[in-house]
């Protein structure tokens, strides 16, 4: 799911491809406006729920305060294990209480669009 940002932050994406599979051919297009970044299993050592592709991201794109935007328990372990705050997001079809389980106090929105809605309530936009 791409990280949103508000205030100038910028955006990075993780997308879900295991280690060593093909890389798709990057094709310019919409996406390229609201992505800066892109940080894949080939770039760490050790994947979800280690917090290594959330540190990478971070530092790639110069984030002074990262905040990650997860659908899954494995990004909420990751995003605290890298020492990030978490938002949440109900896209990942995990229940809220195994959600819940890994980050009890991270927001958490319906979808992207009630995140969007919720912008400047949420970390993305303080």
């Amino acid at each position: 799911m791409p990280r949103a940002r508000a205030g100038g932050g910028a955006r990075q994406l993780q997308p879900r491809r295991p280690a060593g599979a093909p890389r798709r051919r990057h094709r310019p297009g919409r996406g390229d406006a609201v992505v800066d970044a892109v940080t894949t299993a080939d770039d760490v050592e050790a994947s979800k729920p280690a917090g290594d592709l959330f540190a990478v991201g971070a530092r790639r794109v110069g984030a002074q305060r990262p905040v990650a935007v997860g659908d899954s328990p494995w990004d909420a372990r990751a995003a605290h294990a890298a020492g990030l705050e978490v938002v949440l997001v109900r896209s990942g079809g995990f229940c809220d209480e195994l959600l819940r389980a890994e980050a009890p106090d991270a927001p958490l929105h319906d979808d992207a669009a009630d995140l969007l809605a919720r912008l400047d309530g949420s970390p993305l936009g303080r």
